[in-house]
């Protein structure tokens, strides 16, 4: 089975960058607050994790920025840690007074706690799933995404994103804040310039080790995916730097 699609839409968030656009124009944002999270609900809102936050963030600037109908198409959203940020919240809680756990903060620790959040307030009931794949998470979220539409046609939308490391965590992982959010289709569609397909994404494949490796970006695969897709050349692009997991994908630019 051949890995392809076409990319028809792409959606960023980071602190620096509050969307895709400025990220493009390299206009740095100061001071950046959380995401503002539009989809959720107010009160959902108000106690939503910075995954839920950025998570609903991409999906809002797809929406914005293609024609995806959010509350219908299929959801793959993928996370190398989860909720990291409420994890640590609930260790700190174990460790204080007499060790009881906040239910609330509970009920939002597992992994796929945001893409419920999210699912509900689209009133998307279809297909979705949330992988965890270590470094190969990307590689695996794409793979997720991809087959599903080998299989059943039509479309998808994948989300990656994942939290800033806890203090106590530093120099053991990092993480920065990003999140990244690609429209998927099996076809082109319209082939106007305006709203045709970025990119099409051939031939995703794990890679042996001893294969010689493809440009890998320096602040994250999903930031080196995004520039081949937006900025080209194109070509193959590694989503990973763990030498056991390596996804790649060639990157074919529409634009």
């Amino acid at each position: 089975m051949s890995l392809d699609a076409y990319v028809r839409g792409a959606a960023l968030w980071t602190p620096e960058y509050p969307s895709l656009q400025a990220w493009r124009d390299g206009a740095r944002a100061e001071g950046l607050e959380k995401p503002r999270a539009a989809l959720l609900p107010p009160r959902p809102r108000g106690r939503a994790s910075w995954l839920a936050r950025m998570l609903a963030e991409v999906l809002d600037g797809l929406v914005a920025g293609s024609q995806v109908d959010l509350a219908t198409t299929p959801l793959v959203f993928g996370s190398v840690y989860g909720e990291l940020e409420t994890m640590a919240t609930l260790l700190a809680m174990m460790h204080q007074d007499d060790g009881s756990l906040s239910p609330a903060k509970f009920q939002a620790s597992v992994h796929n706690s945001a893409l419920g959040q999210l699912s509900i307030a689209l009133g998307n009931r279809g297909y979705s799933n949330c992988v965890a794949a270590g470094d190969g998470t990307l590689g695996a979220t794409l793979a997720e995404a991809m087959a599903w539409l080998a299989c059943h046609g039509g479309e998808v939308v994948v989300a990656t994103a994942d939290e800033a490391t806890p203090d106590f965590l530093r120099g053991r992982i990092e993480e920065p804040r990003c999140a990244l959010a690609l429209h998927l289709a099996c076809e082109a569609g319209p082939e106007d310039p305006d709203s045709g397909p970025l990119a099409r994404l051939c031939d995703l494949r794990m890679v042996p080790a001893s294969a010689p490796a493809a440009p890998v970006a320096a602040e994250s695969p999903e930031f080196g995916l995004l520039r081949a897709i937006v900025h080209g050349p194109g070509g193959a692009v590694e989503l990973g730097r763990d030498p056991d997991q390596r996804f790649c994908v060639d990157v074919e630019r529409r634009g």
